[in-house]
């Protein structure tokens, strides 16, 4: 395993989390424009949509931009709160909502693990299915400032598990794929694409609700002793 000079990580649910969660804020935007639906009504409905919105339109070749990844936040949006009587106007609230940094926060052992990882010399890079949002979002928060750049999807042309993706990642970052380490909390998206695109990759689970497997971390303190490992390997 070669050692890495870029550690690149997925954003949503691996650095930051939404708060209030998803639902709750569809929800709160939602009864402003008369929809009477429950929070756990949106979370039952948010959860399909989204699936469903990953496995369409665009085929095997996840392909992505600003345009489609509007269109499908929009869609997504439109299907969950199908009752509100403003639905341009709720779209764009919730849309504006996810881009500010107060919509965010970021896990507690992601700062120790940002500085450490500085200080050690490593590159470090965001690389996630998201728009020009993410840009904003990690832009306030200081906690995030050790990272060099971000990508989104969008930017890249392809989203994850598109091997594109990371094809393209490697080529903005000037390395090869087997110089860079993903890690991130969805395992398809993550670990199973990257692998595959030559990376290494780690799967984040602070849950810890399934047997720990090989590549898998409950916790970002388990990062530098997984990278000294590679070293003295």
């Amino acid at each position: 395993m070669t050692q890495p000079l870029w550690i690149v990580f997925d954003a949503v649910g691996t650095l930051i989390e939404p708060v209030p969660s998803v639902a709750e804020a569809y929800w709160r935007i939602g009864n402003k424009f008369g929809s009477q639906y429950t929070i756990e009504d949106i979370l039952s409905r948010f959860r399909k949509q989204f699936e469903k919105s990953y496995s369409n339109s665009e085929g095997e070749k996840h392909c992505s931009n600003e345009e489609i990844e509007l269109a499908r936040w929009k869609q997504i949006v439109e299907r969950v709160l199908d009752d509100v009587t403003e639905m341009d106007a709720c779209f764009a609230e919730v849309h504006s909502h996810f881009s500010k940094p107060e919509a965010w926060q970021v896990f507690t052992d992601v700062p120790p693990l940002l500085q450490s990882l500085k200080q050690a010399g490593y590159s470090l890079a965001i690389g996630s299915n998201f728009d020009h949002r993410i840009h904003e979002v990690c832009a306030g928060h200081s906690e995030l400032m050790p990272i060099d750049v971000a990508f989104a999807s969008a930017e890249l042309g392809y989203r994850k598990p598109s091997l594109i993706f990371y094809s393209e990642l490697a080529s903005r970052l000037n390395v090869s794929p087997t110089q860079m380490l993903m890690i991130g909390d969805h395992e398809e998206n993550d670990v199973i694409s990257a692998r595959q695109a030559g990376l290494s990759a780690l799967l984040i689970d602070r849950s810890q609700s399934a047997t720990k497997k090989d590549g898998t971390i409950n916790h970002f303190s388990e990062v530098i002793s997984y990278l000294e490992a590679i070293t003295e390997n």
